[in-house]
């Protein structure tokens, strides 16, 4: 259900900035087709989005762990510290599988991720708001709904550890359809060790971090490729 309606809020906030562009008489001789794809790749529209589908997502996470009764938010998601041994193995395995993914990623000519955070990169004012979009509140909003609460839900169940690291991940992972395939494939890695380093910390906070190193990296990457 947080799911869902994080998707639905994102589509809301997409068609309220359309609305708003309209109403003050900017683009209105642009095609509707054409103001949504230049609205979706838009920075502040993508950090507005992520940001408020956020904080409903987790007001019905906190909600849900309220009813089930006997946990406390922060035990339920397990939002505690970790051990600087647990960052530095971790680190060092996502740092290998992506660096190895991307050289796959190059051989076969996929360029997906790049182009997407690319696209937004129009001007320096865009810079700010994708950063704050990409390398915290996506992170945020998907460490703690798909680690955090539908980890721990899973875990409990019949699905056990293997299902709570493999179903919150496949959602994941489709939830990113703006990618090509080989991407998608580079991401279901990703969120594999995610989800291990999830298991074997006891953190939530600990693939949080990863995640937001990593997207941050690859903005500041495709940045520092498009500055003369």
């Amino acid at each position: 259900m947080a799911t869902a309606t994080m998707i639905a809020v994102q589509i809301l906030v997409l068609l309220i900035f359309i609305g708003a562009t309209m109403a003050y008489g900017i683009g209105r001789q642009t095609p509707p087709a054409q103001m949504i794809e230049r609205l979706s790749n838009d920075p502040l529209t993508l950090c507005v989005a992520l940001l408020t589908s956020a904080i409903v997502a987790l007001a019905i996470v906190w909600l849900a762990v309220k009813r089930r009764g006997g946990w406390r938010f922060r035990e339920y998601l397990a939002l505690r510290g970790f051990a600087p041994r647990q960052f530095i193995v971790w680190f060092l395995v996502l740092a290998v599988l992506l660096l190895t993914g991307d050289q796959v990623l190059q051989w076969v000519g996929d360029d997906s991720g790049e182009a997407f955070i690319r696209s937004m990169l129009i001007s320096g004012r865009s810079v700010a708001p994708l950063m704050l979009a990409v390398a915290l509140a996506a992170p945020v909003i998907e460490e703690l709904l798909f680690r955090g609460f539908m980890f721990r839900g899973l875990a409990a169940s019949r699905a056990g550890l293997t299902g709570a690291i493999m179903l919150p991940n496949i959602l994941w992972t489709i939830l990113h359809f703006q990618y090509a395939r080989p991407t998608l494939v580079l991401l279901f890695g990703m969120g594999l060790v995610l989800g291990m380093a999830r298991h074997f910390s006891g953190s939530v906070i600990l693939p949080l971090v990863l995640h937001a190193m990593s997207n941050a990296a690859s903005a500041i990457t495709v940045l520092r490729s498009m500055t003369p």
